[in-house]
């Protein structure tokens, strides 16, 4: 599994060259401290979490020359370009007409909040920016630029939080780039809202599937040394109730969700999505690899069920934005009265940020399949049950029509309330009427599986749609 680095952002500062020609903002005089204060705290905060590569203010087409080689220099990710005070289009165009697939945000800055009382000339100058920006924009249009606008001071909370969104969408679309997911063995075929274009997908958003068997998975399982379950058994004996499952089918649980992170790493896989309902699984290998290994997950970002490529792909973009805390679930039913959707799903789940503490899971039977006529083995199986915490999150879903994708979310809040027993589940209170909700869900041609993330990721999740040229819809609106 590769890590997330730190972004290469371009900044760029452009101001009109007659602005330091004269005695107005010449470099080495008074008036241009405050300007180059403005700058300073622009790039402070762009510096918070990321390199920046960038000169001092740019009011010329040579300076704009050498600050384009330094980007190209430096392979920049983003580029963030403001006019501090009025500018001609040419010293920005001159840049980013070469950077035409990368991500560019126009930071439209103004010194001052209230001018009613009257302003000077110099600060009347210094207040050109929004003037400058918009001199730009159509020439951005023209160049079939997307921009990310933002508006304000780098002082305001608004735009500090707009800034680090932004930046933490394109760091997502960067990192789907090159994900690969473990496919084993291949899409449900009766699940036929799961199914996607798989070069599609590649094309338009990064992650790109590599089919495995589970004979292919099955050797990775028996390479797996007993020393090594035996020391995650004592662990998960200590830390987690059991409840009807025997020790050896606990091991071989164990032993197969290593056989997961050992095939990921062996063949540098970031994802899996595996179809837990092939008999094959249950054949070759005996269980269903359920079980939470810090190991797995500390080689693996994330795993799905049902060989659903695009759920696995928006798990993987609430890994990006929120580290912990992200659930595979689907719709089981809806609470009419109190206005929550009955989520859960059974399989490989990460615990961190899910539940509050260890006590809060228990291990118990796969009741799925236990006492299926294709269990040849006879194994109880394995599967951790726990509710979902208390906590504000967001839905998202991924969908596959025909020939686009569309990005779906809606703000939520899970209620941490258990409502039937031995099933991983979440209840899901919405901020729209649920008729509304199932309405509109219906006619987006919504699917069944719906993924969550702790916290509010609906700007996040617009940004990424955006930089990946789909449609986002807020179930909300």
């Amino acid at each position: 599994m590769k890590k997330q680095g730190k972004l290469n952002i371009g900044f760029v500062a452009v101001a009109a060259n007659f602005f330091v020609q004269g005695n107005m903002f010449r470099k080495d005089s008074e008036n241009y401290k405050p300007v180059k204060n403005d700058i300073d705290n622009m790039l402070k905060l762009l510096k918070k979490d990321h390199n920046v590569i960038t000169s001092e203010l740019i009011t010329t087409i040579e300076e704009s020359d050498a600050l384009k080689e330094k980007f190209k220099k430096e392979n920049v990710d983003v580029i963030v370009v403001s006019n501090i005070m009025w500018s001609e289009d040419q010293l920005i165009l001159n840049i980013i007409r070469e950077f035409k697939d990368t991500p560019l945000a126009i930071w439209c800055f103004t010194p001052f909040d209230d001018i009613k009382d009257g302003i000077t000339l110099d600060e009347w100058a210094r207040a050109t920016g929004p003037c400058g920006t918009f001199q730009s924009m159509p020439s951005m249009f023209r160049l079939n630029k997307k921009a990310k606008l933002i508006y304000g001071k780098p002082d305001e909370e608004n735009i500090q939080k707009d800034i680090e969104d932004y930046l933490a969408a394109v760091q997502t679309v960067k990192g789907l780039k090159n994900d690969k997911i473990a496919l084993i063995p291949s899409r449900w075929d009766i699940q036929t809202d799961t199914m996607i274009d798989e070069a599609y997908l590649t094309n338009q958003i990064g992650p790109e599937a590599f089919h495995f068997s589970f004979q292919k998975l099955k050797k990775y399982v028996d390479k797996v040394a007993d020393s090594e379950v035996d020391k995650y058994f004592e662990d998960i004996k200590k830390r987690f109730e059991v409840k009807d499952v025997r020790d050896e089918v606990i091991k071989l649980t164990i032993k197969a969700s290593l056989g997961f992170r050992d095939l990921a790493v062996d063949n540098n896989m970031d994802a899996i999505s595996y179809n837990e309902n092939d008999p094959d699984l249950y054949e070759l290998i005996g269980v269903n690899p359920c079980m939470h290994l810090d190991s797995l997950y500390e080689n693996v970002k994330v795993i799905g069920m049902e060989g659903d490529l695009p759920s696995i792909t928006m798990l993987l973009i609430f890994r990006y934005l929120t580290g912990n805390g992200i659930m595979f679930t689907e719709i089981l039913t809806t609470d009419r009265k109190s206005n929550f959707i009955l989520t859960g799903h059974p399989g490989n789940h990460n615990m961190n940020g899910l539940v509050d503490s260890d006590s809060d899971v228990t291990i118990v039977p796969d009741y799925e399949w236990k006492d299926s006529e294709l269990n040849v083995h006879g194994y109880e199986g394995a599967w951790m049950y726990f509710t979902a915490r208390k906590g504000d999150l967001t839905l998202g879903q991924l969908i596959y029509h025909k020939d686009s994708l569309k990005m779906m979310y809606c703000r939520a809040k899970s209620l941490g309330l258990k409502i039937f027993d031995f099933y991983p589940q979440g209840a899901i209170e919405i901020p729209v009427p649920m008729e509304e909700f199932i309405h509109k869900a219906a006619r987006q041609g919504c699917g069944h599986h719906w993924l969550f993330a702790y916290g509010d990721q609906r700007n996040r999740m617009k940004a990424v749609a955006d930089l990946l040229g789909i449609e986002a819809v807020d179930m909300e609106m």
